[in-house]
């Protein structure tokens, strides 16, 4: 919730990501395989949105989210001089 936050979002924007987890408790495979696009997506898409909060590009988004190199990517915007603005 912290994040969609820092999103500019409201807390309920965390819905749709409790509304898919049951799912993935499925056993269906192919509803598993959906539930993890659409969560992949949503992650990737808030990502988007922190990064363009502090003034970031999407090559940066992209960086936060991807599971390889997002220690890099929230260890830079931790410790960047850039700020967070209310209105990107």
């Amino acid at each position: 919730m912290i994040l969609t936050r820092i999103a500019g979002l409201s807390a309920w924007w965390t819905l749709p990501l409790l509304l898919v987890i049951p799912f993935l408790m499925a056993h269906n495979k192919g509803a598993k395989v959906i539930c993890r696009l659409l969560l992949a997506s949503w992650w990737v898409w808030l990502c988007q949105r922190i990064a363009k909060r502090f003034g970031k590009g999407v090559g940066f988004g992209l960086g936060l989210a991807l599971p390889v190199t997002d220690l890099f990517f929230w260890t830079a915007l931790a410790f960047d001089k850039s700020t967070y603005n209310q209105q990107p």
